[in-house]
């Protein structure tokens, strides 16, 4: 049996078979999707901030606090926690500290934050 487990550097499928996932060799296995918990849910409603919330990815044992779910024209995204500074000119600025490695993780944190904000009533 062989399994796919996506594209190599070099386009390529990487695939394992059973005969390496049973030697210990599962490095190649498909690796499951990585859980993200919302938690702390807190209606903002203040121009384009929807809301703020907790998020905890327990694969990774980390758990950020202030995350911010923003929606402007259809468009929802998530703010990670992040660093303001002001400029000489007395402009507002946020510096990055955090932010996602995989597309699909932040897509799920969004998903986790919207869950809650259904289950509370948003």
């Amino acid at each position: 049996m062989q399994t796919d487990v996506g594209p190599a550097a070099d386009g390529a499928v990487n695939r394992a078979s059973s005969a390496e996932i049973e030697r210990g060799n599962d490095f190649l296995r498909p690796r499951p999707a990585t859980a993200v918990i919302a938690s702390n849910y807190r209606t903002i409603g203040k121009n384009t901030l929807r809301a703020t919330a907790d998020l905890e990815i327990p694969k990774s044992r980390v758990k950020l606090h202030g995350y911010m779910w923003h929606e402007k024209a259809g468009a929802e995204w998530i703010s990670l926690p992040s660093r303001e500074w002001v400029a000489k000119d007395g402009k507002r600025h946020f510096a990055v500290l955090i932010n996602f490695t995989d597309e699909d993780v932040e897509r799920r944190a969004l998903d986790a934050i919207r869950g809650l904000a259904d289950r509370s009533g948003r």
